[in-house]
């Protein structure tokens, strides 16, 4: 078994212009150091997870884990927190390389691009025969992830790692996502989108859900066995409700907790609403659109992105009041 997994999609750092002379000239000329490899998260003696690089300053996350489930439980974490709360969705829909590549060897910032490509070789057997530059594409892509994310990301994957409650929310939220993305920042919603959201005319909101319906069912699912998932349940109704809430420890997140919201308002919804309520608002677009492809559903039930949009902000909600504060300083 394989003893370190280097997550793709995302680089740490990447100053890569150019080949290995014009790196080193860059360096020598500028008076900066290349960086080094470090440890960035170490949860226990066997589980870590590192910045590495290779060709002098092409960084990844590596992931240090006895088991190829742990590493997989790591590396979901950090792909829930930049996909979700900094919206950098990664690419691996079209890659053709798993997300989570494996190694028997740290990559150094010495090793060449090739030595990385002959060490995945070793490793991944069906690597054999994809050409390097292949591999050097997939290695190259995605997001750079800045130091300054470091401290909040620490936080969240540490928070996550050890409750497989909100490890199970994030992996369904992020699939909620690429089915249909809601994310965008809190600037962009106020100066742009909740304008043109209301000069958007009734005709062009019934073409989208038609050309779009099935995807709105299918990601409402994915936002909802999230939140499943966050409560520790497989399913549950009504009267289930206040069960769920009491069973939690996390500050402010009670049945009585107020949740605002930003995208039903346009559907004629009350800006405030309680957690509970929203809840059982969210169990019958379950029951009558989402899970059963209910060809004529009650008109104040039928799916438009206005509710995708809102029930994963609301999802993201849950899982961010689950990371203690003092973590998040």
């Amino acid at each position: 078994m394989p003893k370190y997994y280097l997550l793709n999609n995302y680089l740490v750092y990447d100053h890569s212009n150019g080949d290995r002379k014009s790196k080193k000239k860059y360096y020598k000329e500028t008076g900066n150091k290349p960086p080094k490899n470090f440890s960035f998260l170490k949860i226990s003696k066997d589980l870590e997870v590192r910045v590495v690089f290779y060709d002098i300053d092409i960084g990844h996350f590596l992931i240090k884990a006895p088991s190829r489930r742990e590493a997989y439980g790591i590396a979901n974490a950090i792909r829930g927190f930049l996909g979700l709360i900094c919206g950098w969705l990664p690419a691996d829909r079209s890659s053709s390389a798993f997300f989570l590549l494996e190694l028997n060897k740290i990559p150094k910032p010495s090793w060449t691009k090739t030595d990385l490509v002959n060490e995945l070789r070793r490793t991944h057997k069906l690597f054999i025969t994809v050409d390097e530059e292949i591999i050097l594409a997939e290695l190259s892509g995605g997001y750079i992830v800045n130091r300054r994310d470091f401290n909040y990301l620490s936080s969240f994957v540490s928070a996550a790692i050890n409750a497989p409650n909100l490890n199970g929310a994030i992996r369904h939220l992020l699939e909620s996502r690429f089915l249909f993305d809601g994310f965008m920042t809190g600037s962009y919603y106020t100066s742009h989108y909740s304008r043109d959201r209301k000069a958007i005319p009734r005709w062009v909101i019934q073409k989208r859900q038609l050309e779009d319906g099935y995807r709105y069912e299918l990601a409402f699912l994915a936002a909802f066995k999230g939140i499943e998932r966050f409560f520790s349940v497989s399913r549950f109704k009504k009267h289930d409700i206040p069960k769920l809430f009491k069973r939690l420890s996390y500050e402010d997140v009670t049945e009585k907790t107020k949740y605002v919201r930003f995208h039903e308002i346009f559907r004629g919804k009350s800006r405030e609403i309680t957690y509970g309520e929203y809840l059982k608002y969210l169990l019958d677009i379950r029951n009558a659109v989402a899970a059963h492809s209910n060809a004529n559903p009650p008109e104040d039930l039928i799916l438009s992105e206005d509710n995708l949009f809102e029930v994963q902000l609301f999802l993201t909600e849950l899982i961010s009041k689950a990371i203690p504060k003092n973590q998040k300083e």
